[in-house]
């Protein structure tokens, strides 16, 4: 909701609307992609969004940055079966 909330404010300006025209362009787009997007949005199921996140995101490649007490949590991490690096502040 808050994301289809804030799209009017998106294209306030005609920089913004150009940019917009621009993506469009760039993308392959339909004219009506912004003035539709919103009830797209709204149409998806959770099922269909986590096949798009799945599809689009490579876990295998997040670096995750832990900040903490090592001795606290450096065995948490192993658990895990994670390659654990550990740094110091310079």
């Amino acid at each position: 909701n808050g994301e289809t909330r804030g799209l009017a404010g998106s294209y306030e300006t005609s920089g913004q609307i150009l940019g917009a025209l621009r993506s469009n362009a760039l993308y392959g787009r339909p004219d009506d992609y912004q003035e539709t997007l919103a009830s797209r949005t709204r149409a998806l199921t959770a099922d269909q969004m986590d096949a798009a996140a799945r599809a689009a995101i490579d876990p295998a490649r997040f670096v995750w940055v832990v900040v903490g007490d090592a001795s606290v949590v450096q065995p948490q991490l192993e658990a895990l079966g994670l390659p654990v690096e550990v740094r110091q502040p310079e």
